[in-house]
């Protein structure tokens, strides 16, 4: 194994332990101190990259519209901190912008092999962490701080509040993030049959526990449009024997609710997933009205250049600083951070990297796609860890196996255009 081979893989091993284990890390050291490590290991796989190449590299067309938004959000903070606009908060909330944005290169440029060894880390770490959650919460193993006290509830929409599941990882949002991200991972990760099963199982368990309607609704997303795009588009391919095992399915499976449906419309599930997911009045569906119409009212406030970094998110509201707000939606937080030119060039980097890839990556496609569902509607990738495994499925996108071919979503269907 080569030099730039063990950096990638020891990069990607520490934010997987860090992003699935940063409560329980966290007791021992500071995250300050975490964070330091995971953007030197960075640095130092840039450097390992560049020097194999030469310093010379081959850059495509999306890797310029990617490299321009960081210059942009660079420079745009640059400016914040030197016309002197910068407030609490803005450094941090600056460098969440555009220093994950470094890992599309960093997955840009792993084999095969590579990837597949750091998503089955990631997947078991998950499964690992929301065990050892599930665990304290039964016989309280670990120091009664942080998420480890519980203390997060949910609207069930019956009028009741439901303790919500965590893990290692922190608090239910969080834990509902990594479970759903190990499902899509695991859309084809090949894995033996058993293990696979048993890891779909547990980070299902997680992310259904944690109550997170924005998890479920990723993995549904995500999931969805994956298997509808795998699904045969003639119909040769569709063998009658499939079709009726379809149907018995189907079949026993409305049975099964039909028998059971008192349980069903009374579970914890059902009342927070449906009941109070659709209502308009539930507690936090009211207040992210609220908060994204007065996060409107600031975006139009200096809609082309944006506001500026540490005006929007909770570490602004925490920091107590005047005149900041929560967004509940990443998407507003930028617009509101970087104006029209910083959405659009991080809408450009998404659009681009989704209409041409190779079919072999279409889980990342849909995984990209149910994350930018779910930061419209919560700050999703306000962290620059959760920013990192997004830009990382961009950046495995932006991988090509053959640069002549056309890899766009058709192709990704198995149809060609002449």
């Amino acid at each position: 194994m080569n030099k730039k081979i063990r950096v990638a893989l020891v990069f990607w091993v520490y934010c997987a332990i860090l992003i699935t284990f940063n409560e329980f890390i966290g007791l021992f050291v500071s995250k300050a101190f975490m964070r330091v490590g995971y953007i030197f290991l960075m640095v130092l796989f840039f450097g390992t990259t560049l020097d194999r190449y030469n310093f010379k590299v081959k850059l495509s067309k999306t890797d310029w519209i990617v490299l321009t938004y960081i210059a942009y959000t660079f420079f745009r903070g640059l400016l914040q901190l030197v016309s002197g606009n910068a407030i609490i908060g803005t450094v941090m909330t600056w460098g969440q912008n555009w220093i994950p944005v470094c890992s599309y290169f960093i997955a840009r440029d792993l084999k095969d092999t590579e990837r597949k060894t750091i998503e089955y880390l990631f997947v078991l770490l998950s499964a690992i962490s929301v065990t050892m959650g599930f665990l304290n919460t039964k016989i309280n193993f670990l120091p009664k701080e942080g998420a480890f006290a519980g203390g997060l509830y949910a609207d069930t929409g019956n009028g009741s509040l439901q303790l919500r599941g965590y893990s290692m990882a922190g608090i239910a949002l969080i834990t509902g993030f990594i479970c759903g991200y190990s499902l899509c991972l695991l859309l084809n990760l090949k894995i033996e049959k058993k293990q696979k099963i048993a890891l779909i199982v547990v980070n299902l368990f997680g992310c259904l526990n944690s109550l997170s309607r924005g998890a479920v609704a990723f993995v549904v997303i995500a999931a969805g449009i994956y298997l509808l795009i795998l699904m045969p588009r003639k119909k040769k391919y569709i063998l009658k024997r499939k079709v009726i095992d379809i149907v018995m399915i189907s079949l026993i499976g409305i049975a099964f609710i039909a028998m059971k449906i008192d349980k069903i419309t009374s579970s914890k599930f059902f009342g927070r997933f449906f009941t109070a997911g659709i209502s308009r009045t539930e507690g936090s569906n009211f207040y992210r009205t609220e908060f994204q119409h007065n996060a409107f009212n600031m975006f139009m406030q200096s809609p082309v250049f944006g506001k500026g970094y540490g005006f929007t998110g909770y570490q602004a509201i925490s920091a107590g600083v005047e005149g900041t707000i929560n967004t509940e939606s990443y998407i507003l937080s930028l617009s509101i951070s970087a104006g029209i030119i910083g959405l659009v060039l991080f809408a450009a980097v998404a659009i681009k990297s989704l209409i041409k890839y190779d079919k072999r990556f279409l889980k990342y496609a849909c995984t990209v796609t149910g994350m930018l569902t779910w930061s419209c509607m919560y700050i999703l990738l306000d962290s620059d860890l959760i920013g990192l495994f997004y830009w990382y499925c961009i950046g495995a996108l932006g991988e090509r196996k053959n640069p002549n071919e056309k890899n766009t979503v058709l192709h990704a269907c198995g149809m060609e255009l002449d």
